[in-house]
């Protein structure tokens, strides 16, 4: 696929989950950013950049246009820590870390396994695996490194 990822991937691997998270995060910012609706486009970034480069006659790559929504995503994380945001806030609602007793996924839930993929996602975000601050070599690699004294 455009972002790495394999073509089909475990869905209940928290491996799996907090891999394909990480690697896509940023596209619907990216697509926010255009203001194109989710349900015509369905943040297809390859389509959205090249109609972008048609419109503006700009060269943006798909690299390019991640890095974009990423580092709308590192701002906003910088902007809710600093607001009191902190990890013990980043679990899931009780019905969403909840184990259903019916249907193709009964018995199966995220809880156990939840610490885990927290801590992967924040890695591979570059993030600090304790606090889920972004790292210093993250901003600077995203242009951000003046939000380092803040």
């Amino acid at each position: 696929t455009a972002y790495g990822l394999p073509q089909k991937w475990d869905r209940f691997s928290w491996q799996d989950v907090s891999r394909v998270e990480a690697k896509t995060k940023g596209s619907t910012q990216f697509a926010d950013s255009l203001v194109t609706c989710t349900w015509a486009t369905r943040h297809n970034i390859p389509v959205l950049t090249e109609a972008l480069n048609a419109a503006t006659g700009w060269d943006l790559s798909f690299d390019e246009a991640l890095k974009v929504g990423r580092r709308a995503i590192n701002i906003m994380r910088l902007f809710n820590i600093k607001a009191g945001h902190t990890p013990d806030m980043d679990k899931p609602m009780p019905r969403y870390g909840s184990t259903p007793v019916d249907g193709p996924v009964k018995g199966i839930s995220v809880e156990p396994h939840w610490e885990d993929m927290v801590s992967n996602y924040y890695h591979l975000m570059g993030w600090d695996r304790k606090t889920g601050s972004p790292l210093p070599e993250t901003l600077s690699e995203l242009g951000l490194e003046h939000l380092l004294k803040d």
